[in-house]
């Protein structure tokens, strides 16, 4: 499974702290253990593409991709 890239971590991290709901809320609304979710918060796991989609689902939010020119 696809992960997403580096510089989509810190807003999907910064929208799920915004939403002010704790790991096991999270866990509730995505299926994500809130173990798991606790270490993709302080950085210590990259999630997959899937689990990336849940939780930016979880807060509102969506993950948007671009295909950009090489070099552009």
């Amino acid at each position: 499974m696809a992960k997403p890239s580096r510089p989509v971590l810190p807003q999907l991290i910064a929208a799920v702290r915004a939403s002010g709901l704790s790991s096991r809320d999270l866990e509730e609304r995505t299926g994500i253990s809130h173990t798991q979710v606790a270490k993709i918060l302080r950085g210590a796991a990259v999630p997959s593409l899937e689990n990336a989609e849940k939780l930016a689902a979880a807060v509102g939010a969506r993950i948007r991709f671009e295909i950009a020119e090489h070099g552009a």
